[in-house]
């Protein structure tokens, strides 16, 4: 799972450097496909990059919206394709 999280976050351009909203941006579009592909809160944590970022306020902040993607099914945005019109991934 770690490979395919860092290889899209990769090809989306993904960097967690942001803080407020561009974080959180950041982290729903990885929880949510990390959702779409079985991939846990753990996973996700680990696949981000560590340079340049805060890594605390980004793992709290992954933490906080993985929770809440999975009870709202976020990785169902995924499954029908809409996605892939602005994202880079492979249909599982």
């Amino acid at each position: 799972m770690k490979k395919v999280l860092i290889q899209f976050i990769k090809d989306n351009k993904l960097t967690f450097k942001g803080t407020g909203s561009s974080l959180n941006s950041d982290c729903v579009v990885l929880c949510g496909f990390a959702l779409y592909i079985g991939a846990t809160v753990e996973n996700c944590r680990d696949a981000v990059p560590t340079k340049g970022i805060n890594v605390t306020d980004v793992c709290a902040e992954i933490e906080r919206v993985y929770d809440y993607a999975e009870r709202n099914n976020y990785g169902d945005y995924w499954k029908n394709g809409v996605a892939k019109a602005s994202f880079k991934y492979e249909l599982v």
